[in-house]
């Protein structure tokens, strides 16, 4: 109760010393004499950023752009490219010539005893046969020709001075109505002037080969029946006609198609990537993929041999071959659909791994020009009585993929970039900063180590300071197995601290520029494999602890 009353009674005190000074010490106090500055020291620890994503979101914005990228059943990574490399139509293959027939009756031919006999305005009629093989290239055997586009162009023409007819007849060409040829020309005159030329049109017909003597022919019957006039026939006259199929364009071609060579492309690929670079990256690919397939809808099987594919590598110019380790890949038959599978395509695909080839060295040797030339043919397997056939929108063509599984390992790749800042514009804004405190913690289930060093330059590019005194490990790799997979019973937390203070920032006043360095290298330093799957995670959390000094009048 004491000390009640001795706080009441001061504070009583002090209230009647003020109000009863008021007019006196009030004229002394000038609230001008007042400080405006206040300054404050506050401290502030707080989470920035916290959370997770997986390789799956870096995936799904490289698709957005690129569309190269996606991943297997297992979800394990893959770079993936393919393209038509080349491609052949029918009409580039196999193109049927003008063919000519030329039958010619001689004064001999005709001045025979039986027309010598004979009274005048009696006929008679001489006979011959001429065979037409439709051979494409010598060894080909034709059976029959659906004709899409052509003519047959003839000519008729008598020196003979009597009047008569010249016929040419063939059951083995066919009209669209089911009809054989048969064309006539009158021989209209007995001057021994007669000649006449006419064209017809084969579009629709069908010309077929008959067996004869081992060959497939086709026969055409030419016949000159002449009607005696009083005029004798003399030595040197004749009579005949011209035949020629010109133009010819098919439909369908049936029959046996000889070897024959389709193509020999040699090319140079050079690969840019590399130019800009400023180091030569050392990547390992454990599993990569080179696949053709080739979609031949030729009844007709091809070869295909690879004489060449070497690598030029970016780091020393060398060069590394494709080696095969299976000999019955190349060359490499291509198979065809059969007479029962018209309109149809077959494909045969041919697979260079780490199985078949040693195509991870060539992808290892970083290669900025590759070199191939390869040889394509026609041609029957030995020993083979197929019938092969052509449509005319038959082709063949040659697709390649090229597939990167990320299943691989680096001893370490450098990334540099170059960002233009205005540092003394942000030290100003930074200038209540004391001193920070930045912490990243980090669960990492990718297998790769990330570390950085930042450098700041001045404005002509000469180094000031670094942020590390050394390159700092901001990411730690993933543990792996011996299957380079992920071993979550080895995960552990990764902290990274980054300082900063209000002295540190002063120094760097002048710089104008900011170099960023990072390296990537995979788990075990990158002695081994390592595989990439989209479930992978990284795990994040940004914190910081930072004093600050904040001055009113400054503000």
């Amino acid at each position: 109760m004491r000390s009640k009353s001795i706080i009441l009674t001061t504070t009583a005190i002090i209230l009647i010393l003020m109000t009863g000074a008021c007019d006196g010490y009030m004229d002394q106090f000038g609230l001008d004499r007042l400080s405006d500055e206040v300054e404050v020291h506050p401290s502030l620890a707080a989470p920035i950023a916290y959370g997770n994503f997986s390789i799956q979101d870096i995936l799904e914005t490289l698709n957005d752009s690129s569309g190269l990228v996606g991943q297997t059943e297992d979800s394990l990574i893959y770079i993936y490219y393919s393209d038509t490399a080349y491609s052949l139509n029918a009409a580039e293959l196999i193109t049927i010539p003008n063919h000519i027939v030329r039958e010619t009756y001689f004064e001999t031919d005709v001045n025979v005893a039986s027309w010598n006999l004979l009274p005048v305005g009696s006929e008679q009629t001489f006979y011959k046969r001429e065979l037409l093989e439709f051979s494409i290239e010598p060894g080909d055997r034709i059976d029959s020709i659906m004709v899409k586009a052509g003519s047959l162009d003839l000519e008729a023409y008598s020196q003979f001075r009597h009047s008569g007819e010249l016929r040419v007849t063939s059951s083995n060409i066919i009209d669209p109505a089911g009809d054989s040829l048969d064309i006539f020309f009158p021989i209209s005159n007995t001057y021994g002037t007669f000649n006449n030329t006419t064209s017809y049109d084969l579009a629709g017909y069908k010309i077929t080969m008959d067996e004869i003597s081992g060959s497939a022919e086709t026969v055409l019957n030419f016949n000159l029946t002449l009607v005696k006039s009083p005029e004798p026939v003399s030595p040197g006259e004749e009579a005949g006609l011209r035949c020629e199929f010109s133009a010819l364009e098919y439909d369908v071609v049936y029959g046996f198609i000889a070897e024959r060579s389709i193509t020999s492309l040699r090319e140079s690929l050079e690969i840019g990537f590399f130019d800009q670079m400023d180091e030569v990256p050392d990547i390992y690919f454990a599993d990569p993929q080179f696949n053709i397939a080739v979609h031949n809808s030729f009844g007709v099987p091809l070869s295909l041999s690879i004489d060449t594919l070497r690598a030029r590598s970016f780091r020393d110019g060398l060069y590394t071959y494709l080696m095969f380790r299976d000999t019955t890949m190349n060359p490499f038959q291509i198979y065809a659909p059969t007479v029962d599978q018209v309109g149809t395509e077959v494909t045969t695909e041919l697979h260079f791994n780490v199985e078949t080839s040693n195509i991870d060295d060539l992808i290892a040797s970083v290669p900025d020009l590759i070199d191939f030339s390869f040889g394509a043919s026609t041609g029957n397997p030995p020993g083979s009585t197929s019938q092969n056939f052509l449509l005319d929108d038959s082709k063949m063509v040659v697709e390649t993929e090229m597939m990167l599984p990320m299943w691989l390992k680096t001893s370490g790749y450098t990334l540099t970039d170059t960002l233009d800042m205005a540092f003394d514009s942000l030290l100003m804004n930074l200038s209540f900063l004391e001193e920070a405190l930045f912490r990243l913690t980090t669960t990492n289930e990718w297998p790769l180590e990330i570390s950085v060093q930042i450098y700041f330059l001045d404005a002509t590019d000469v180094k000031m300071d670094s942020l590390f005194s050394e390159q700092k490990i901001l990411l730690n790799a993933a543990p792996v197995n011996s299957e380079g997979e992920l071993d979550r019973s080895a995960l552990q937390e990764h902290v990274v601290d980054v300082e900063l203070t209000a002295e540190r920032l002063d120094d760097l006043e002048g710089a104008r520029k900011m170099v960023l360095k990072a390296r990537a290298v995979t788990s075990d330093n990158g002695g081994s494999t390592v595989k990439f799957y989209s479930s992978y995670l990284l795990h994040y959390k940004l914190a910081i602890d930072a004093d600050f000094r904040i001055n009113s009048r400054e503000l």
